[in-house]
Order: C-alpha cells, then structure tokens, then sequence
C-alpha cells in the first residue's frame, strides 16, 4: 500500500512541459528585449532640418523724424538641434536647440551690428540655447497630419543669462516630421540686455518678441 502512495505522490507531482507555441515564443522575445538597456525608452530623435528654419525677434523702436514708433525684424536662419520623445512623448535629455545670434539680420546695418556688439555681444556669446524640458498638448504616437497647439516648457539662455521660459505654438504633422511655428515674449532686463540706441534710434520698448519657424525631421 505504501508503495502505491508513492507511485501516486510521483504521478501527482510529475511536470509535463507544454508544448512552445509561436505566441508564447513571441511574448518571451518581449520580456526578454524589455530588459535590454534603452528598449524600454523607445526613443524617438527630431532633428533641425536647417534650410526650414529660422528665428527672429521684433521689437518696438521710436526713431528721430517718426511720430510714431515703428517695429523693428531681425532674422537668422542658423537654427540647429534636435528634440529627443521618450516612449511616452516626454522629452529626454539630449534636448537642444541652438540659434547663432550672429547671423542676425535686419533692415539696418548699423542696428544689427550695435546689437551684436554691445547688445548681444555675440563675439563672446553668439548662441541663443533653448533647453526643452517639457510639451504640453502633444498627441502621442506623433500623428502623420493635421495639427496641435501646444506649449514647449524649457530653460533659456541668452547672453549668458538662462531663464525658465515657455513657447506657445502650433505643430503641423507629416509623415517622418513636424513643423513648428511658436512665439514668446521676454525682457531686456530678463538677460541683462541693453537697449540699442544707434543713429536715429531714440528708444527701444519691451517685450521683445520672439518667433522660431522651424521643420523637424526624424533621425534615429
């Protein structure tokens, strides 16, 4: 009797491999690539497409023999950089968009050289960086088309100043990339700025108003 038990016990207790179906060999190949390094960020790279961007900024100037003040447009189209979307659409390190200030141009060539000189004083700091540390408002997957305001959070630095500064803009979606038009508004006390006064320049008011127009493609 206690022979039979045994052979029981041995019986009950006896392990038969299943059989290995495609689908279970499929979710062991995911459990096993989650735990790779940098599977579980799936990361997604945008990159600057440089000959679709640009950046400018406008301010209000009044001038010796104008009644009244007129704007002031000065425009560089030396924008690089690319924006790093983790798995979630969350932006990762690696995030940088760089402007070189002096490529800045207007219709003067006397304000655009004060501005560089003594404003901008690109010389020793020709970089505009803008670090992005969040986007509100961005649809996750990035769809092939159609459009989305959103609001880009991240840290600013100009003329070695850094702000915390956010962008309100719209995104437009294509197939491999986005375009992005967006505008903020700061100070020249913001970054220790000075106000040009330059030939018939009387004076320069805040904001100053800045727009980048720029086209995103991705890279990795």
């Amino acid at each position: 009797m206690r022979h039979t038990d045994a052979a029981s016990s041995r019986q009950r207790h006896h392990w038969t491999p299943r059989p290995i179906t495609p689908w279970t060999a499929l979710a062991a190949a995911v459990c096993l690539l989650a735990l790779l390094p940098g599977w579980a960020a799936a990361q997604q790279t945008y990159t600057v497409v440089q000959d679709q961007s640009q950046a400018s900024y406008t301010v209000r100037e009044k001038v010796v023999g104008l009644a009244l003040p007129r704007d002031a447009h000065g425009v560089t189209k030396l924008v690089t950089g690319s924006v790093v979307l983790g798995s979630d659409g969350s932006v990762q390190d690696g995030s940088k968009l760089t402007v070189d200030l002096s490529g800045l141009t207007s219709d003067s060539a006397r304000r655009d050289n004060f501005i560089k000189r003594n404003t901008l004083q690109t010389g020793s700091t020709p970089d505009a960086v803008f670090v992005p540390t969040s986007i509100r408002g961005l649809p996750w997957p990035l769809p092939g088309s159609g459009t989305a305001d959103i609001a880009i959070t991240g840290e600013f630095t100009v003329h070695g100043t850094t702000k915390t500064v956010t962008w309100d803009g719209t995104a437009t979606f294509s197939d491999g990339g986005v375009s992005l038009d967006a505008t903020t508004d700061v100070t020249f006390a913001d970054f220790a700025l000075t106000r040009p006064t330059v030939g018939p320049i009387l004076a320069v008011s805040d904001p100053i108003h800045l727009e980048v127009t720029a086209a995103f493609q991705r890279s990795d």
